[in-house]
């Protein structure tokens, strides 16, 4: 049997280049609450499932009565990960459903360049177990281990500066 991960075999003879998270994501930006005119879905560190990968349950939120940790603006395709108790792998693609809503501060919100990566590409390094490694020896803290988005944004993955290499893969893993 080979010891090759799957990504390594999927891989195996295409030019790739170790890149941090960092190098393939955009900044985002937090709300502004005092200049906020609407409600917003208020996706917590419950509201996505570990098991589905999905935004299961969400609350609306205003101005009025956000809780503090709503911060982090979404938009469609973003990753988010949860940085609170990483190694339970909570973690979902953003869709057009909650384009524009709200993510508490207990995620990472992985925006990509999209002329350098897709954002399910992203999706399917941060699932790995190699990516789970790098969050157990990075993580800090005992009764609610966290990592921090800084350490989220340096660990290194396969990032391949075609836009062409990544979508052949990422078709080749959704059939």
């Amino acid at each position: 049997m080979s010891s090759m991960s799957f990504m390594e075999k999927l891989l195996d003879g295409i030019e790739v280049e170790w890149k941090p998270i960092s190098e393939v994501t955009l900044r985002t930006s937090n709300i502004r609450w005092r200049d906020a005119i609407r409600s917003y879905q208020y996706i917590d560190l419950t509201s996505v499932s570990i098991e589905t990968k999905q935004i299961t349950d969400t609350s609306v939120i205003a101005p009025n009565n956000a809780p503090s940790r709503a911060q982090k603006l979404v938009k469609k395709d973003d990753v988010i990960f949860a940085t609170t108790r990483p190694t339970q792998m909570r973690y979902c693609l953003i869709g057009d459903e909650y384009n524009g809503e709200v993510a508490s501060t207990g995620y990472c919100v992985l925006r990509v360049k999209k002329e350098e990566v897709l954002p399910k590409w992203i999706l399917h390094l941060i699932s790995s177990g190699e990516f789970k490694n790098y969050l157990e020896e990075n993580q800090s803290g005992s009764a609610y281990p966290a990592i921090s988005d800084g350490h989220l944004h340096r660990a290194d993955r396969r990032a391949d500066r075609r836009a062409d290499r990544p979508k052949k893969t990422i078709q080749l893993l959704s059939g």
